[in-house]
């Protein structure tokens, strides 16, 4: 297999990087970030050379970052490898764990960017570190203001400035020298957003303006950025005098994939005609989605209906701007060469944040990219992979993929999956996108042959007849339902999220747990008002992206005539099933109303152990059920809480709480938003009083669980 790298390098200028200039545009993708990663380590090790005069690279959020450390890696003097490179380094170790809070104090944010620290000072290690003499590249990034802009000199702007774009350039001085970075101008009559750069020890501004444009909103508190705005025909200098302060968030939220900046250095420096445009975007694959053709099909209700328009109205504003551009440059997309994705990724689950919660993941979706980019580099240089395996797992997966994504049923013969980790993750990507493609109407044909093969009829048991058999899509089954699912059929085990191979159906439990503390975390440093409603609403919240019930639960319930206190837990932590069987404990007083009849209190003190089962197909994320059966022993005032005393000479429901007697009770319950419960309970005496009486109450209680 080095042989045959070394082939490919010293062929490198068949490639499609060579003898080309490029403007590479890299996406915001929260945890798809990683893929990028994968895809551009390798796509810059096999044409690094030609990558080293003049490339620009243009970025958004996570897309920032990755353009970047491509900087980084392409001037960088010498080659990395794969786990010792700045991409992976970058990417590994970014859990979730590490975002929370570690102290209460006053947020305006959910998670915290002290984990970011450890990231930054790799960076800034390969920055002092030096890049080759003379390599130079362009970088451009996309922000968002906090608060737009609406004057500027106290002149009032015809728009509000809102979307900021800063551009650089950076030029390598040799092994042990900082490299030069500077404010680059378009030269095009518009206003520009310049950073105080001096001479040397820029760092900090760097990693500043990389927090920015990756401050994702309400995950992370906005980042305040010094800089200034330098108007046409001014001296371009970014001193003291010209300095601001505002704050800025992800520039992912209005230009996601700032294609514009590219096409604006690439004129400023003319080298239009001679650039090519690489656009790359984890979310675009190279087969079609199989929601994308439920069209006319009607929301349930008004808030999926309100959810659905949200979701749509923040994927057009992240879009918008790369929409209008391409509208107004129709010769720019003739030129546009867009990196498709070619088989599911294990991130991309609850809206690209599922990465974050499992380094395999990550380290799956790294690898997806490094074959997807060694794949398609090669076919486009007119190179043939090498098939012979070599004594590495991860040319061996390689060599695995290619055959896949070529339907080269030879090469497929000599596959082999286990049961690690990365394998199951292969097995459940094949099987998404078999599924996905399986359902896609006739009249697309997709480009990925792995889909065009599923669509036709194919199945996984023809590619590999030992494949199991019942890993179809339910019809009622979400996209993510599958995904655990199968998961879960193949044992995974979520090690970060402390789950063994048979707990791997509570992944998504933890999951919802994990993001339910990282909000209590965040609201334990507000006032007390916005404090309980984070905390309370946390729950109920979550149950939108995956209803399970609640570990734990305590409730408060209020009724005429009686009061209920108490906590319910879980029997089983170890598998979804069993967290909808419960078992309780509490404290009930009846009689409360008997203040009004006999003009004092009469109270019966219940304490209770109790069985719940919750009707999981009746239950959602809006409202869920309870069915309980209760045991327990009643204490009378009017008896001095002396037990076995039961002497009422009527069967009167005004009676019963004069009674300490066992007693069983039925209740059923109803929990709104996780946060109301109303309940009706019927309680009854196990037997018979001194009077041959038998005794029953019945109550209605409305209350709140926290």
């Amino acid at each position: 297999m080095k042989v045959f790298i070394l082939f490919a390098l010293l062929f490198s200028h068949h490639f499609a990087f060579a003898q080309k200039k490029h403007a590479i545009t890299i996406t915001g993708g929260v945890s798809l970030g990683v893929y990028e990663a994968g895809f551009l380590y390798e796509a810059i090790r096999l044409s690094k050379k030609d990558l080293q005069n003049g490339t620009v690279f243009t970025g958004a959020s996570a897309g920032a970052m990755n353009s970047f450390i491509s900087i980084l890696e392409t001037c960088s003097p010498d080659q990395k490898e794969m786990k010792d490179s700045l991409f992976w380094k970058s990417w590994a170790d970014l859990n979730i764990d590490d975002f929370y809070y570690k102290e209460a104090k006053k947020k305006s944010s959910l998670l915290s960017r002290e984990s970011f620290n450890n990231l930054f000072s790799n960076i800034h290690s390969y920055w002092e570190k030096g890049l080759k003499k003379d390599c130079k590249a362009y970088l451009a990034l996309s922000v968002t203001r906090k608060n737009p802009l609406h004057f500027i000199k106290g002149k009032k702007l015809l728009s509000p400035r809102t979307i900021e774009s800063f551009y650089f350039v950076i030029t390598g001085r040799g092994q042990g020298q900082e490299p030069e970075i500077k404010n680059h101008n378009l030269n095009d009559g518009s206003i520009h957003a310049y950073l105080p750069f001096k001479k040397s020890g820029n760092f900090e501004i760097i990693k500043n303006i990389m927090m920015a444009s990756s401050s994702f909103p309400l995950a992370f508190e906005p980042e305040p950025l010094a800089h200034c705005l330098i108007y046409p025909q001014e001296p371009q200098e970014c001193n003291k005098s010209k300095l601001r302060v505002d704050n800025f968030i992800d520039g992912g939220v209005f230009n996601n994939g700032p294609l514009d900046l590219a096409y604006k250095v690439s004129k400023s420096i003319g080298k239009i005609q001679s650039t090519d445009f690489l656009f790359f975007d984890p979310e675009i694959q190279n087969y079609p989605l199989a929601q994308e053709e439920q069209v006319g099909v009607k929301e349930k209700s008004v808030l999926s209906n309100s959810m659905s328009f949200i979701t749509n109205f923040i994927l057009s504003s992240r879009s918008s701007q790369i929409s209008n551009f391409l509208g107004a440059h129709p010769q720019i997309e003739k030129k546009l060469q867009l990196i498709k994705g070619e088989i599911p990724l294990a991130s991309d689950a609850i809206s690209g944040f599922f990465g974050f919660f499992e380094k395999d993941f990550r380290a799956f979706d790294f690898l997806i990219g490094v074959a997807n980019a060694r794949r398609n580099l090669l076919k486009k240089s007119g190179i043939k992979f090498d098939f012979n395996r070599s004594s590495s797992p991860v040319d061996q997966f390689l060599s695995c993929y290619v055959a896949l994504q070529d339907l080269n049923h030879n090469e497929l013969k000599r596959c082999n999956f286990g049961d690690s980790n990365f394998s199951i993750l292969l097995k459940v990507a094949l099987e998404r996108l078999f599924e996905n493609c399986r359902i896609l109407k006739n009249t697309y044909i997709p480009e990925n042959k792995l889909c065009h093969f599923s669509q036709g009829g194919g199945t996984l048991n023809n590619l590999f007849p030992n494949w199991s058999k019942n890993y179809q899509k339910k019809k009622t089954e979400t996209s993510l339902d599958f995904l655990m699912r199968r998961l879960s059929y193949y044992q995974f085990e979520f090690k970060d999220l402390g789950l063994s191979k048979d707990e791997a159906s509570m992944g998504l439990v933890k999951v919802k747990h994990k993001l339910r503390k990282a909000i209590e975390n965040a609201a334990d440093g507000q006032e007390i008002g916005e404090r309980v409603l984070l905390k309370n609403l946390s729950a109920p919240m979550l149950n939108y992206l995956f209803y399970s019930p609640n570990f734990s639960e305590k409730y408060l319930l209020f009724g005429s005539n009686s009061f209920d206190f108490g906590i319910s837990n879980v029997i089983s932590k170890s598998s979804v099933p069993g967290l909808y069987h419960r078992y309780n404990f509490g404290l009930t007083l009846n009689g409360i109303n008997s203040y009004e009849n006999a003009g004092k209190w009469n109270i019966g003190l219940v304490p209770y152990l109790g069985y719940q089962y919750e009707i999981k197909a009746i239950s959602n994320p809006t409202i869920q059920n309870r069915l309980e059966l209760r045991l327990g022993y009643q204490l009378s005032s009017k008896q001095k809480f002396k037990m076995g005393v039961c002497n009422v000479p009527n069967d009167f429901a005004e009676s019963f709480p004069h009674c300490s007697h066992p007693i069983i009770a039925g209740v059923v319950g109803l929990h709104f938003f996780d946060s109301i419960k109303i309940q009706i309970m019927y309680q009854k005496a196990i037997k018979n009083n001194q009077n041959n009486k038998s005794l029953s109450y019945l109550s209605l209680l409305f209350g709140f669980v926290f």
